[in-house]
């Protein structure tokens, strides 16, 4: 995203700092205090502040920042909406039972509030996919997966429809997917989630070799995985099926 030319220098200084520090706190008082006024006029620079806010876990600081730059109508409302639309479901993500609850279900009614009132918002429909998922939504995350990909790649949204396609035993398309996710970026091979669920849509295609090759790919890239239960889980789940294999010959 391209800043404003009123907010070009402080944004660029407050990316130096960053890199440099790896200080949220310092680079959100140079931003507040070093924007001049016609750059704070700018719904750029609630969105910009709003997000160094979440990222730096004050989460009252970023909802208000979203909230001025929208009433602001200065430019990137619609950034500014899916940014508060996010910010719910980010904020969810590090809530447990009811609390996570009523965050999900604000973050779901901002998505959709957002989306009807802004059609085509291809942004809007990759980011939507990842709540979709965390509540389980799998076949809407089908449907706004497509949608999104209509105007794009997005890696994120292939991802999903990964993980979505292999919940609902359509195996051919969750390999479809996790194919084009990888063509856009061969990192996503140390994403545990997505390498599960290609693991056992190979399983469940009795690909049982490509399967454990995946499984061993991901141990590769992120050796922690192997201790987790849910990768527990799925070895022992496909090495039960290509037991059955070998006792059927």
């Amino acid at each position: 995203m391209k800043s404003p030319e009123v907010c070009i220098d402080i944004w660029d200084r407050v990316n130096d700092v960053y890199f440099e520090n790896n200080s949220y706190d310092e680079v959100i008082e140079i931003f507040r205090v070093g924007a001049d006024e016609k750059c704070k006029s700018t719904g750029f620079y609630f969105l910009k502040l709003g997000w160094l806010a979440v990222l730096n876990s004050d989460f009252e600081l970023g909802l208000n920042s979203f909230d001025q730059g929208i009433a602001l109508k200065s430019g990137y409302v619609k950034q500014l909406k899916l940014a508060k639309a996010d910010y719910y479901f980010q904020l969810g993500a590090k809530q447990e039972g009811e609390q996570q609850k009523i965050y999900l279900i604000k973050s779901e009614a901002e998505y959709k509030k957002l989306i009807e009132n802004i059609p085509n918002f291809y942004d809007a429909y990759n980011k939507f996919t990842g709540l979709l998922l965390v509540l389980g939504k799998y076949e809407q995350v089908i449907q706004y997966g497509k949608l999104a990909l209509e105007g794009g790649e997005y890696e994120f949204s292939y991802r999903n429809l990964t993980i979505s396609y292999q919940k609902l035993n359509q195996y051919m398309s969750a390999i479809t997917s996790m194919k084009k996710a990888f063509s856009l970026n061969k990192d996503i091979f140390g994403d545990t989630d997505f390498m599960l669920a290609t693991a056992l849509s190979y399983s469940s295609l009795g690909k049982f070799e490509h399967s454990l090759k995946v499984l061993q790919k991901l141990v590769e890239l992120k050796p922690k995985a192997i201790n987790e239960d849910d990768f527990q889980n799925v070895a022992k789940y496909i090495r039960n099926e290509v037991q059955k294999k070998e006792t059927k010959k």
